[in-house]
């Protein structure tokens, strides 16, 4: 059907009735869902039932919107059918009811990607310190064998994955984590040329490794205090933002509402035709 130029109001309803799979790394995911578009139809008006829902099957004389999902991947599998509603004044609504089931593309938000063993890999950093200030070599082996964990283990979070542009919460965090395992490594190197540079004084450079330790635990413990704090910072934040964003939903879907009934009430009222008018001239005289 041609478009009529007549600006149409149309209300969208989609209910997935089942996710299946999603691949977080390709960016899609599969899905059941229920997609209903409903619209005014002036054409249509009284004739049918005050609140009766028919079949429509003259669809192809009336305006459609030709609504289609833009997000499909390949062809997924579709039926639609049409029925015309009438309210209780009478008005035609045609309702256009499609079930789509397939794959679909969807860019996935990661930047509050999760985190979960990075703290235990970071609290074995500490165990290097256990290892007499000496061995030099022995407690940076095991540094830097924790220090290649958390690149394996960054390795394994990217092929899970879609490369994006930013940084995520769990990007952040890796770095911090190395960056701590950095300076340790270079805490065990300076404890070992203290002890040497100062005569091979045991005692002295025991006591500043036990500095160290108690000063580097502690920022360990506040880094991951804040970041704690910034994770849920950021929860609430955006529990906030949905929040806003639900409550403008609802103002908008009341102020829908009383349009059509506002709209109904107009229709339910009777036309005022000349031959009433002159009844009320007469009356008048």
């Amino acid at each position: 059907m041609a478009n009529t130029g007549e600006k149409k109001e149309i209300f969208i309803r989609v209910v997935f009735i089942k996710i299946g799979e999603i691949n977080t790394l390709q960016e899609n995911f599969f899905a059941d869902a229920f997609v209903q578009a409903r619209w005014r139809e002036s054409k249509l008006d009284g004739k049918g039932a005050k609140g009766e829902e028919v079949e429509f099957a003259e669809r192809d004389k009336y305006w459609n919107p030709s609504i289609y999902v833009d997000n499909c991947i390949g062809e997924p599998k579709e039926s639609i059918w049409h029925q015309v509603h009438y309210d209780s004044s009478g008005s035609a609504y045609i309702v256009e009811k499609r079930r789509i089931k397939g794959l679909f593309f969807e860019k996935m938000e990661l930047k509050s990607y999760p985190f979960d063993t990075q703290i235990f890999i970071g609290i074995l950093l500490f165990t290097t310190f256990a290892v007499d200030v000496t061995l030099v070599q022995n407690r940076l082996q095991i540094s830097f064998i924790l220090l290649l964990s958390n690149i394996t283990f960054k390795f394994n979070i990217a092929q899970m994955l879609p490369k994006v542009s930013y940084l995520t919460l769990l990007d952040k965090y890796v770095i911090l984590q190395m960056s701590m395992m950095f300076v340790v490594c270079l805490w065990h190197t300076a404890a070992f040329l203290l002890y040497s540079l100062n005569g091979d004084d045991e005692p002295l450079a025991i006591r500043y490794d036990k500095i160290a330790f108690i000063i580097l635990i502690i920022i360990y413990f506040l880094f991951q205090l804040i970041f704690i704090l910034y994770t849920v910072h950021l929860v609430k934040k955006r529990g906030k933002l949905f929040i806003v964003k639900e409550k403008k939903q609802t103002e908008m879907l009341n102020m829908m509402d009383q349009r059509t009934k506002k709209g109904n009430k107009r229709q339910i009222l009777p036309k005022t035709t000349n031959d009433d008018n002159k009844m009320e001239t007469k009356n008048e005289n």
